[in-house]
């Protein structure tokens, strides 16, 4: 989904794309990452550059995979497969049917860290 123009006031700017379209100017007051970051291996890396495309006081929103949803999913052998751990899932893999793509799970800690 991407928000459509016909319903967004004027003086909205939407960036559809990779983080290296964010290091160009003008800095942005809304940063939005749904389901993305934890396909990412170097968070950190990635962070520092969404943080050099927000202005001071802006935001940055994004939604992951929740720990406990994974851990209920592993247990169940359902969407993620070769975990570190069921209990503790750090690094493993996403299935979506037979594409599988590394997953890393991280707290709210470790991303507020990032």
């Amino acid at each position: 989904f991407f928000p459509s123009r016909k319903h967004s006031p004027k003086d909205i700017t939407y960036i559809k794309g990779s983080f290296e379209q964010l290091t160009k100017p003008p800095k942005q007051d809304l940063v939005v990452s749904i389901m993305t970051l934890q396909f990412i291996e170097d968070i950190d890396k990635t962070m520092q550059h969404i943080a050099t495309a927000i202005k001071p006081g802006g935001l940055l929103v994004f939604a992951v995979f929740n720990p406990e949803w994974v851990t209920q999913c592993l247990k169940a052998k359902v969407a993620f497969a070769d975990f570190d751990s069921v209990d503790s899932p750090r690094i493993g893999m996403k299935t979506f049917g037979a594409v599988r793509l590394p997953v890393y799970i991280r707290t709210a800690l470790e991303y507020d860290e990032a």
